[in-house]
């Protein structure tokens, strides 16, 4: 028996709640909120990952949340692939240097 979608208000608070509950403001994953909110049988969780995303998107772009994707904070408006959800205050790795700047570190290409 398929168990009825959680409304998005459950949804949302408990994305709120297991950032929340993460150790050392660790992202969390979609599908470990999923699994809360279903159980461990894979097919009801994996159901909830699109509804899942789309409150997490609601959330970041009210600022409640960030999605984080490469260990960065991803564009709630345009990403794709695996993210997780962190709290506002998540701090990522930095963004990358352009690759110009790893080039020549001095700046002189033409010392030779």
């Amino acid at each position: 028996m398929t168990r009825p979608r959680p409304p998005a208000g459950l949804i949302r608070q408990t994305i709120l709640d297991q950032i929340a509950a993460s150790r050392d403001g660790r992202p969390v994953s979609p599908a470990d909120v999923a699994r809360s909110l279903a159980g461990s049988d894979e097919k009801a969780w994996r159901l909830l990952m699109p509804p899942i995303r789309t409150e997490a998107v609601r959330l970041a772009r009210a600022g409640q949340i960030v999605i984080v994707r490469k260990g960065r904070k991803a564009d709630p408006r345009d990403f794709k692939g695996l993210y997780s959800l962190a709290a506002p205050d998540f701090v990522g790795k930095p963004d990358a240097a352009p690759a110009d700047d790893l080039a020549d570190p001095f700046g002189d290409d033409d010392a030779g």
